[in-house]
């Protein structure tokens, strides 16, 4: 397993979030914490950019999200499109009740699996089976 730190530009003045990249064999595991705002979601967004590779499998695990504002889901399902359309795949995992109705509000249907455990999101990823 190798993983990267949580970069300075990801505890800049006034973010409410933060994030690490982790590799589980052939996923990209990003670990999330705090609120995820609009601006949070763009700079994941752009970081998450920017280390994947075309047709990447990626979980995002939501455990320590206490707020995932609804606005930036449509940056979640664009990131889910384009992984599905270059053979890669999103999955999630770990949300609290709270989170899980913000983002079936505002998800788009089939684009990404949301499952209790980290273990069975890596294990659809891995398959293909998102």
């Amino acid at each position: 397993m190798s993983s990267a730190a949580i970069r300075p530009a990801e505890r800049s003045e006034g973010a409410r979030a933060v994030w690490m990249f982790e590799r589980r064999g052939g996923v990209r595991l990003v670990r999330i914490a705090g609120q995820l705002g609009l601006s949070e979601m763009r700079l994941l967004d752009s970081q998450i950019e920017q280390v994947l590779l075309p047709g990447e499998r990626v979980v995002m695990d939501f455990r320590a999200v206490a707020h995932l504002d609804y606005r930036s889901l449509e940056i979640l399902n664009r990131r889910a499109e384009r992984l599905a359309r270059e053979g890669g795949a999103l999955a999630l995992c770990r949300m609290s009740e709270y989170v899980r109705a913000i983002l079936m509000l505002g998800s788009s249907p089939g684009l990404m699996e949301v499952h209790e455990r980290e273990e069975e999101a890596l294990a659809s990823v891995a398959t293909g089976a998102s």
